[in-house]
């Protein structure tokens, strides 16, 4: 895959709006065709705020921004805006796998330079990247003396829309909440805390989702209702209580708002691609297609269980008689799922007595893999 390399040209600062208005500022950047665009502002108490539209159309009204931290004095407001900067891009790159060979990433840029105004002037800078399907932004904060290693204790940023809009979504804190849950769809006002992605119709018959990309070394975001037209964002948090343990320089993941004519405008987006980071893999020759058969099948059809007991799937004689089948009619591996300790009892509500090194006494890891390398399958695969 050839590795995507941002050529940024700096465009003429007449391009960005600033609009006086006392002494608040307003920035705006839209997308290349210009059919989305973005407006950051602080406000009154200097509290970092943006709103987002498309086709002149509210997707996000104006919503707030910032951080809040253990032990140290949060970073939701009393900032300045001391610099700001514009970038655009268009590159188009490949991947290896995927709906798309190729991908154009398109967009233009907006970094705002925030400092505190009073006390020890922190400093954190936050980044849009403006599509004409949506957006995605991120706070970066960089190396400085009075901000080190910190502990975030609460997310601000906020997603508010202009009406209680109908919302595709699956729970986090109920019944069935993992990401394999069917979908439900009510009013926002319906909900409590959701997972993204988050799939919204609005009034006006537009489709908005919400979601993140470039998740690295840092917690999940899931959405929690503050309002009936309002989400913010929802760390997960470790089980102290802290969400993110984080040492500057940092940067969170990108927030992506991604808006369609259709459902189907929203799933064949590119943005999450575009901003996830490029592949460091740089031999490519082993990622080929491959069929596979597994165990977890049967759990789903009550055949078996993925505990102990008469009906355990996952055991030495169950996979080999499936690896026998692998072998006999040219598929390439077997997914064995409940293998390992941890999923007895209702494992869906505490994922607490999992072990990803010991096996159950019914199933044995080197034994199943002789047997596999003996029938001469290309791989096999537990999980």
């Amino acid at each position: 895959m050839k590795n995507r390399k941002y050529r940024y040209c700096l465009v003429a600062l007449a391009s960005m709006l600033v609009m006086a208005c006392s002494t608040k500022k307003t920035y705006k950047i839209s997308s290349p065709e210009k059919i989305s665009e973005l407006t950051f502002e602080l406000t009154p108490t200097g509290q970092p705020q943006y709103s987002f539209s498309s086709n002149g159309k509210s997707v996000i009204e104006p919503s707030l921004m910032g951080f809040e931290f253990q032990g140290l004095a949060k970073m939701t407001d009393g900032f300045e805006v001391v610099s700001t900067e514009e970038k655009a891009a268009d590159e188009t790159w490949e991947q290896p796998w995927g709906e798309f060979k190729k991908v154009r990433d398109h967009h233009n840029e907006l970094i705002v330079h925030l400092k505190e105004a009073k006390g020890e002037e922190r400093l954190v800078d936050i980044i849009f990247r403006v599509f004409d399907d949506g957006v995605g932004f991120r706070y970066e904060f960089p190396k400085q003396p009075h901000l080190g290693k910190v502990k975030i204790s609460n997310e601000v940023t906020q997603f508010t829309f202009k009406d209680n809009n109908e919302v595709w979504w699956i729970p986090v804190h109920r019944e069935n909440s993992y990401y394999e849950s069917e979908y439900r769809k009510t009013l926002m006002s319906k909900t409590d805390t959701i997972n993204t992605p988050a799939t919204f119709e609005t009034k006006d018959k537009s489709y908005v989702a919400i979601h993140e990309a470039n998740l690295t070394d840092f917690a999940s975001m899931t959405l929690l209702k503050t309002t009936d037209k309002q989400y913010k964002s929802d760390l997960v948090p470790w089980a102290d209580g802290v969400k993110v343990y984080a040492e500057t320089p940092f940067k969170t993941p990108w927030r992506t708002i991604v808006v369609g004519k259709t459902p189907g405008d929203v799933a064949t987006s590119t943005i999450m691609l575009n901003l996830n980071e490029p592949s460091k893999i740089e031999d490519l020759s082993w990622i080929t297609p491959s069929k596979y058969i597994g165990i977890w099948w049967g759990m789903h059809l009550e055949k078996y269980t993925w505990g102990q007991g008469p009906k355990h799937g996952a055991t030495t004689k169950n996979t080999k008689e499936y690896i026998d089948f692998v072998a006999k009619n040219g598929f390439d591996g077997v997914l064995v799922e409940g293998w390992n300790e941890g999923w007895d009892g209702d494992w869906t509500a505490d994922g607490s007595a999992f072990s990803f090194v010991k096996a159950y006494p019914d199933f044995n890891l080197e034994e199943i893999t002789k047997y596999a390398c003996d029938e001469k399958c290309s791989f096999n695969r537990t999980s």
